[in-house]
C-alpha cells in the first residue's frame, strides 16, 4: 500500500510524539497508552498479526461509549493516565484506568480532591510527593 513506517523500539514514545505533532506521522501504532498522555491524538493499539486493532482518535473522545468523557478536558485525560500508571513516578497500586476515571470525573479532574478521597479511604499507598 506504500505506507512509510518507522519501527521505534522500547520506550520511544517522546520520539513518537514529537514525530506527530511535527507533522512527520498521521498515526502512531503503539501498544502503550503514555503516547495519548504526550498528545498524540491517533493512535492504533494493539494491532494483531491480521490488522485488526483499536483506534482512539482524541477528536472523537466525547463519541465513547463505554466511559463517559462528554466533559472530559485534555488535562482531565492527562490525570486519567497518570493515576492509572505512567512510566514517569511511582504508580499508586490498584488504580487501573476505569478507577483512574470515576475518580477525574467524580471530582472534576482536581487532584488534590482525588488524593484526599483516596486517603480517605486507607487502603491505597499514595507515592511521597505524588502530588508535585
Amino acid at each position: 500500500m506504500n505506507i512509510t513506517y518507522i519501527v521505534a523500539p522500547y520506550e520511544a514514545d517522546a520520539q513518537l510524539a514529537f514525530m506527530y505533532h511535527q507533522g512527520l506521522a498521521d498515526v502512531v501504532v503503539t501498544l502503550d497508552s503514555d503516547l495519548l498522555a504526550f498528545g498524540v491524538k491517533r493512535c492504533l493499539f494493539k494491532i494483531d498479526t491480521d490488522g485488526n486493532g483499536q483506534e482512539i482518535d482524541l477528536d472523537n473522545l466525547q463519541d465513547a461509549v463505554e466511559l463517559n468523557f462528554k466533559t472530559f478536558t485534555i488535562e482531565m485525560l492527562l490525570t486519567t493516565c497518570i493515576l492509572s500508571g505512567c512510566d514517569y513516578l511511582d504508580s499508586i497500586k490498584g488504580i487501573g484506568f476505569k478507577k483512574a476515571h470515576k475518580l477525574v470525573l467524580n471530582y472534576e479532574g482536581r487532584l488534590s480532591d482525588i488524593l484526599n478521597a483516596l486517603k480517605a479511604e486507607k487502603k491505597y499507598f499514595i507515592p511521597n510527593d505524588y502530588e508535585q
